[in-house]
């Protein structure tokens, strides 16, 4: 999933209980083991967004990447 913190908060919650749900969403996706998938996302505003995975026990070890965002020079 990419989204603010916020967003990744409100989702890491949510999935606690849910060990199957499957996401098509325009900012996630679900992924089998080996499998490839493509999510293309426009970046509108500067910040810090995270990339992250909320399957339990994927994210707390470190299954999360940092994206910042800036205004082009």
């Amino acid at each position: 999933m990419i989204g603010d913190m916020d967003e990744q908060r409100q989702q890491a919650e949510m999935m606690k209980p849910i060990t199957d749900m499957v996401h098509e969403d325009t900012n996630a996706l679900t992924l089998e083991p080996g499998e490839t998938k493509i999510l293309v996302w426009q970046f509108t505003k500067t910040g810090k967004l995270e990339v992250a995975c909320h399957i339990p026990v994927h994210c707390e070890p470190g299954m999360v990447s940092t994206v910042i965002v800036s205004k082009r020079k």
